[in-house]
């Protein structure tokens, strides 16, 4: 079985107090939002370089996230609405442009949760200066806060988010690329897919770089938790009675899909990942994915006495529409940051996913 890592944002240890009772979460799929309700949270400079962070609710009154680079004045036409009560604590979409191969300009703007007390920013592809972004109160939304980094040569290498007891999120920037068309010296694979271009400046003329050529692009990165394409299998997800339960006392926030396959590389689903605010410790009654050779995966129901999780991933196999198996962060845990331990088996493990071969996956 292979999972393929896609999230480059680290989330770290929260120390934030459980409720005493179960907290308000929405595990539906959230509606879509209200354009009535559009209101300009904050832009940053002027003209074709101008990029505007919009907000929105919807008939449930949660929070709904929009942007628009360029010019215009006018709401964005599309909003990605969060699920009320797994918000991520970190909210961003970053924007900017250049010519040919080269970034000239950028800028990121977001929202940071009522848990964060500070946001800094590393800038500068000499200098990595860090600095800190002024927050401002979201309207509407009390506790929530407002911030850009204002237009710059280029958006940021890395955002930080800090809570009472040190990082909270940690995300690494500069996402934005010029079209597959421009000519390039490289490229890597983000969370999401996309592919930003690494471009290496030509050598300094009498000390100063030469001037950008190429055609004119601009283009935007957003983390706004997962996309909208992804709302059906976190919903399968979360109908899951005994996640809900765990997810209602210990507060998470949903930070990621990402595309399952088989060791050879057989399209399989999508794991659906949450992460806790605070180390979550739970006795609970769960499928639990595991692996077999010869097998994709294996799926059995057991009562676990899980403590300290950071992160609990559930897996959906597309193909059966069942939820294969939850389990923690493997490398967490090898690291000694929480446990399980089974304390009952109540269905045996069986094999799913069909044949594999693990061969290709050896190496993990």
């Amino acid at each position: 079985m292979r999972s393929v890592p896609t999230s480059l944002a680290l989330a770290l240890v929260w120390a934030t107090a459980a409720a005493g009772g179960p907290a308000r979460v929405d595990f539906g799929t959230p509606p879509a939002a209200d354009p009535a309700t559009a209101r300009l949270a904050v832009a940053a400079g002027s003209g074709e370089e101008r990029f505007a962070f919009w907000t929105a609710t919807n008939r449930d009154g949660e929070l709904c996230l929009g942007s628009r680079l360029g010019a215009s004045a006018r709401p964005p036409g599309a909003y990605r609405c969060l699920r009320r009560g797994l918000e991520r604590p970190l909210l961003t979409v970053e924007g900017g442009g250049g010519r040919g191969g080269q970034i000239t300009w950028g800028v990121l703007s977001g929202i940071a949760a009522p848990d964060v007390s500070r946001v800094s920013v590393t800038e500068g592809a000499a200098t990595q200066a860090k600095r800190d972004l002024p927050l401002a109160p979201l309207p509407g939304f009390p506790g929530w806060h407002v911030f850009t980094t204002g237009v710059r040569d280029r958006p940021p290498d890395v955002v930080e988010a800090y809570g009472s007891d040190g990082i909270v999120v940690r995300d690494l920037g500069l996402w934005i690329h010029p079209p597959r068309s421009a000519v390039v010296t490289g490229s890597v694979t983000t969370p999401a897919g996309v592919v930003p271009v690494i471009t290496v400046a030509p050598p300094p003329v009498n000390g100063q770089p030469p001037p950008a050529t190429g055609p004119a692009w601009t283009d935007t990165f957003a983390r706004l938790g997962v996309d909208a394409g992804s709302d059906r299998v976190v919903t399968r997800a979360l109908a899951l009675p005994a996640l809900r339960e765990v997810l209602a006392y210990h507060p998470a926030w949903l930070e990621q899909t990402t595309r399952w396959s088989t060791c050879g590389g057989r399209p399989l689903g999508d794991v659906v990942s949450f992460r806790f605010r605070s180390p979550a410790s739970f006795t609970a009654v769960l499928p639990m994915i595991g692996s077999a050779n010869g097998y994709a995966y294996t799926t059995a129901t057991q009562k676990i006495r899980a403590a300290g999780w950071s992160e609990l991933n559930v897996s959906v196999d597309t193909a059966d529409a069942a939820i294969a198996g939850v389990d923690s962060h493997p490398y967490a845990l090898a690291a000694g940051a929480g446990s399980t331990v089974v304390v009952q088996t109540l269905a045996p493990p069986r094999p799913g996913g069909g044949p594999d071969d693990t061969e290709p996956c050896s190496h993990d």
